[in-house]
């Protein structure tokens, strides 16, 4: 019963705080196992004292029992597979982890919940629609946590539905990549120039050919690669006559992100843990007109 009613507070009380369920659920289990501490009398023993005697009578208790697994099919394979293999990979998951935090520093850890980087490019354009699993990256922050650190990290988010940012929050995303839905909203935009984008193309095609590959339409090759053409083509970035139509909608797909992410109103926690140096750096001279 002491269990079922643990289990059942624990459906109740549970509305995304694991450690308040957790201490509710020590504290019932603290206060259930009272009456076996209470009745339950344990047996009296004498005085007991260590023997070289019952060393060697616990091995021999092991080889007695290697030799009775013999007679149930597979159980002797069993054992030895978890000594040497299950064993094993337990204790070296649970010392890289201290390993990862204490002495690499390690602070987040990435997953792959079903999108890549940049999404899946289709041959006739667009990319591929994914189906993220929201509670698979929630039980692995959670997971990372308890290993102080921030929690998990989510990739190529920027194909992802609007409608689904919400949820990032929901389930405590400690960070989220979209460098690639901004890229895109450039490119893609309809003021972005169509001679530019031709000379994107090129650049793509002749700098970046050995890294196409096999059965890659030209739409999807280009999708890739383009991002290496932005450094190439700065100067003629930073000189659109219509920039200012490709700025105002980053502007305002940054204010969307935010209202879905929760993170507007914040100022005033970021002035009190992050202080940003100042750094002035004269222009370069390819930027001067």
């Amino acid at each position: 019963m002491g269990t079922l009613l643990i289990a059942g507070l624990i459906l109740v009380l549970d509305s995304g705080s694991t450690p308040v369920t957790f201490v509710v659920a020590a504290a019932l289990f603290a206060v259930f196992s009272v009456p076996i501490f209470a009745v339950v009398r344990e047996r009296a023993v004498s005085d007991y004292r260590f023997r070289v005697q019952d060393a060697v009578g616990s091995w021999a208790q092991l080889a007695t029992t290697l030799q009775d697994a013999r007679r149930v099919p597979g159980l002797l394979r069993f054992l030895v597979a978890r000594f040497f293999y299950t064993d094993p990979v337990n204790t070296v998951i649970v010392v890289m982890a201290v390993f990862a935090t204490e002495a690499i520093g390690l602070s987040k850890v990435s997953v792959q919940t079903g999108t890549s980087h940049g999404g899946v490019p289709l041959p006739g354009g667009g990319v591929a629609e994914v189906k993220l699993d929201f509670e698979t990256l929630r039980v692995l922050g959670v997971v990372a946590r308890e290993y102080g650190l921030a929690g998990a990290v989510q990739h190529g988010a920027s194909t992802l539905p609007g409608e689904l940012f919400h949820r990032f929050p929901e389930v405590e995303t400690a960070e989220i990549h979209l460098a690639t839905g901004f890229q895109n909203a450039l490119y893609e935009h309809e003021a972005f120039p169509a001679e530019l984008y031709a000379s994107v193309e090129r650049f793509c095609f002749e700098q970046c050919a050995d890294e196409r590959k096999e059965g890659e339409t030209d739409t999807q090759f280009v999708y890739k690669t383009r991002k290496k053409a932005l450094g190439e083509h700065k100067r003629e970035l930073w000189d659109l006559e219509n920039k200012d139509d490709i700025v105002a909608s980053q502007q305002a797909k940054m204010g969307f992100l935010f209202e879905q992410l929760g993170i507007t109103g914040n100022k005033a926690v970021v002035d009190r843990f992050v202080t940003a140096p100042e750094r002035h750096k004269p222009i370069p001279a390819g930027l001067v007109g």
